[in-house]
């Protein structure tokens, strides 16, 4: 092994595991713990469950918890919020009635399209912070590819890991 790499894999090492506030350096990339919407308060989660239900309407509570890493149990109270919300409705599938669909209702179309809103601005805000330190659209783009890569590769670890016990 070159001492570059080692040297390179060490830094990068050290950043993953460096902690501040409870997070890793690489759970703060892009965090944002509470998004404000139209006078109401979203999580983290609840704009993932927001958007995937948005995105794909007819999803089930199966999907969302296979996608999330959640409990079936978890994901099952966060429907119950939203529909009390009334952001969220249930349907039954019409060529499988066991199977229960979820859509946005008009409320939650219009909250989700102002999530995704301020969430890309909060992303363009981010590509600026790094333009404005030096980096390239090229390097940010560079940088994108290897974290996708790297998340490819956890994802991995964690299927293995699962498919192991």
């Amino acid at each position: 092994m070159l001492q570059e790499e080692k040297e390179t894999i060490d830094i990068f090492d050290k950043l993953c595991r460096q902690e501040t506030l409870g997070f890793s350096i690489m759970e703060k990339l892009m965090y944002k713990p509470v998004w404000e919407c139209e006078g109401e308060r979203f999580s983290e989660f609840e704009c993932f469950f927001l958007i995937m239900i948005g995105d794909h309407p007819g999803i089930t509570v199966n999907d969302l918890q296979r996608m999330w890493g959640r409990t079936q149990g978890a994901v099952s109270q966060r429907l119950i919020t939203f529909e009390q919300r009334n952001l969220v409705a249930k349907r039954k599938c019409e060529t499988d009635r066991r199977r229960t669909e979820l859509l946005l209702t008009e409320k939650g179309k219009h909250i989700c399209d102002v999530v995704k809103a301020l969430k890309w601005q909060h992303a363009k805000d981010a590509v600026d912070v790094l333009v404005e330190h030096g980096y390239s659209y090229a390097d940010i783009q560079k940088g994108m590819e290897m974290y996708q890569v790297l998340s490819e590769y956890g994802d991995e670890c964690r299927r293995r890991v699962w498919e192991e016990e």
